[in-house]
């Protein structure tokens, strides 16, 4: 059976439909399945190739069209996934086919059987993080760009009443022209404007994200739009000088420095960033919701004005170019 979802634009009153899992699947997964790579299987009318990426509850394959030869990304459901994640799939590809915008990865159809999997516009430039490992300094124009293109996929989604809440530098994939393209919807979320968040207790919560780039409230178990401006937030930060906010191996000490602990000073951690840039950033990355910017795109702007208008000068750009190519360096010789 397939399932065809054209993309569509969403109308913001309407809530995007969700696919009911079915029951014949969820039986399946009851049985224990050992899996390999599938690169070299047919999976309907796609050859699949290289393994691109992989996560929790699925794997991403480079395919090509059989007849066309039309090369597409392919999302294979995990067979051990569990009946939450496979909930989660099913309503990835229910949102996907509700959107459009060129800035939002393109569903092209979504198949149930012989195992769920979504077709998509295959970005052969990778993504944010295969272009930038950990530990590297961005050029500020790249992270103007960066911050304006995600901020655009960002307030398009707000206005619509979604929440990625997993925004991360591998979950912003990059098109031929080296844009950026938001990817990843496996645990977005619609909010109701007129809802209050219910206040769960942090021992309850369950955390939902990437915790390196969560907002305190979205530890918390209530992420809202404001919760992906602080994401935004934490890889601008990262980008100026290395590292994000805050890092830990233990997750327990990643939740306290998020809900707790004052931002440690961008300026201390890369000299050449002016002031104004370092406000802009501390503030998309305030504890409380409301302290931030009104919107992501309002953040995308104080930031562009911010290194535009207070001028990250020849001097600066001299010394930051120094100082980046030595921190990729001894990234690079780290890794």
């Amino acid at each position: 059976m397939i399932t065809m979802l054209p993309a569509q634009g969403v109308d913001e009153t309407v809530t995007p439909p969700t696919i009911p899992v079915p029951q014949v699947f969820l039986d399946l997964l009851q049985t224990e399945n050992k899996e390999g790579s599938r690169s070299g299987e047919t999976l309907g009318d796609y050859l699949l190739g290289d393994l691109l990426g992989t996560g929790g509850s699925a794997e991403v394959y480079l395919a090509e069209h059989r007849a066309t030869h039309k090369q597409v990304a392919i999302k294979i459901l995990s067979e051990c996934a569990t009946f939450e994640q496979t909930e989660f799939f099913f309503n990835e590809a229910a949102l996907l086919a509700s959107l459009s915008h060129s800035r939002i990865v393109h569903l092209l159809a979504f198949h149930e059987y012989p195992v769920p999997y979504l077709v998509m516009n295959y970005l052969p430039s990778g993504t944010l993080r295969q272009q930038h490992p950990e530990g590297s300094i961005v050029p500020p124009h790249m992270i103007i760009n960066y911050v304006r293109q995600t901020a655009a996929a960002l307030q398009y989604l707000h206005d619509h009443h979604i929440v990625h809440r997993d925004i991360k530098p591998e979950n912003l994939l990059l098109d031929t022209d080296h844009s950026v393209i938001v990817g990843d919807f496996g645990i977005a979320t619609t909010v109701s404007p007129e809802s209050q968040p219910e206040e769960i207790a942090l021992d309850d919560a369950v955390v939902v994200g990437t915790p390196k780039y969560m907002a305190p409230e979205a530890i918390e178990g209530h992420a809202q739009p404001a919760s992906d401006q602080y994401a935004l937030g934490a890889l601008a930060y990262e980008w100026f000088c290395g590292t994000p906010p805050f890092t830990s191996d233990f997750l327990a000490c990643l939740i306290y420095q998020h809900t707790s602990q004052p931002l440690p000073s961008l300026r201390e951690k890369n000299e050449h960033i002016p002031q104004a840039v370092e406000k802009v950033i501390a503030r998309a990355l305030a504890k409380e919701p409301e302290n931030r910017f009104p919107s992501v795109t309002a953040f995308a702007s104080a930031l562009e004005r911010a290194v535009t208008h207070h001028q990250i000068t020849a001097i600066h750009l001299q010394h930051w170019d120094e100082y980046g190519q030595s921190a990729n360096d001894q990234s690079a010789r780290s890794r």
